[in-house]
């Protein structure tokens, strides 16, 4: 009787394990009894159970598969989205802290002319005469007792200088627009015309459209005064004064680096503004000398040179917004000789460090 009892026990526990070893194979969701010892009939019906099992499983599998290949394609277009805005992000972060490091615009205007006013003072022109000119030019040109001196009166009296130039030191002397670029046309001061576009590139922005046609006209009207009366009317001048007004109160709106710091670089900007400054003051200048002295030359849209003079040449390249260019072979002397007049010139005008 007690063997009868564990064969009893010993089968149960086989087939308990049938199903608990089918539920391992078929995922726990499916449960086919054991096909042990059937007929033939039986095990070909087990085996289809079986396959159809294995079916479902396959079609579960590529289902979930799918479902998480939707859900990484998902995750990888917001990754994707998230390192566009974070590039950009980082590029804003970047700019701002160097925009706080980097000098703006005055500081930067202190320390180049600073260090330009130390190099003249020892009279080192570092191989760039001709950036070297231009600089002191500028600085006469803005100087309220330089301009006075030399813009609206006669020539300086200093003692040993000698501001002449002859017909051979002039064909040795390049001048180009203001604020040329690099491989910009160059001309001698005698060329029969110098330049074709009385504008600086500063002023042609569209913003100072209008402010430039209006001056244009007030000026083309002051132009013919002077030819057909050899002299200014108090009306004119101050139509003219008020229309160079309205075109530097513009220029000064547009020309801010909180405005211009995406497009331009602080070197850029710095020149731009220097560029419009001297214009300003040199146009200002033309026209109180054509009428205070009676000299209608100093207000003349002729673009012939015919002084003979350092000073001459200076009122004339304010007037037409003309700078030095670069010297080619052979006018090194040439530009070596007007650095050290123009030096003498700036040092008895301009003895201190600028500080802006």
């Amino acid at each position: 009787m007690g063997r009868i009892i564990c064969v009893f026990w010993g089968a149960s526990l086989l087939f308990l394990a049938g199903p608990v070893q089918a539920q391992r194979r078929v995922r726990g969701h499916v449960y086919l009894p054991p096909a042990s010892g059937a007929t033939v009939l039986s095990t070909h019906l087990h085996a289809q159970g079986v396959r159809a099992v294995a079916m479902g499983d396959f079609l579960e599998s590529a289902a979930i598969a799918r479902r998480i290949n939707l859900k990484s394609d998902r995750i990888a277009m917001e990754n994707s989205i998230l390192w566009v805005e974070t590039y950009f992000e980082r590029r804003r972060l970047n700019r701002e802290y160097r925009d706080e490091e980097r000098l703006d615009y005055q500081e930067r205007k202190l320390v180049v002319g600073r260090y330009n006013h130390k190099r003249i003072e020892q009279s080192d022109p570092g191989g760039d005469f001709a950036g070297g000119i231009n600089f002191m030019m500028g600085r006469l040109i803005a100087d309220p007792i330089a301009y006075r001196g030399i813009f609206l009166g006669q020539i300086p009296d200093i003692a040993g200088a000698d501001f002449s130039l002859s017909s051979e030191d002039l064909s040795h002397v390049l001048l180009q627009q203001t604020g040329g670029s690099e491989g910009a046309r160059t001309m001698r001061p005698t060329d029969p015309e110098l330049v074709s576009e009385t504008w600086p590139g500063v002023f042609m922005r569209p913003e100072l459209e209008q402010q430039r046609i209006n001056y244009d006209q007030v000026r083309q009207k002051a132009l013919q005064e002077i030819r057909n009366h050899d002299q200014l009317s108090v009306l004119t001048l101050e139509a003219v004064q008020r229309s160079l007004g309205e075109l530097q109160t513009k220029f000064d709106e547009i020309y801010v680096w909180a405005r211009m710091k995406g497009t331009l670089d602080i070197a850029t900007f710095s020149h731009s503004r220097q560029v419009g400054e001297n214009f300003f003051r040199a146009q200002a200048a033309g026209t109180l000398r054509a009428f205070a002295m009676n000299s209608p030359d100093s207000y003349s849209d002729q673009l012939l040179f015919e002084g003979d003079n350092l000073i001459d040449l200076l009122r004339h390249c304010s007037q037409h917004q003309l700078e030095f260019a670069d010297p080619e072979a052979g006018d090194e002397s040439t530009y070596a000789s007007v650095y050290q007049q123009m030096r003498q010139l700036y040092l008895e005008y301009v003895p201190n460090e600028p500080d802006f």
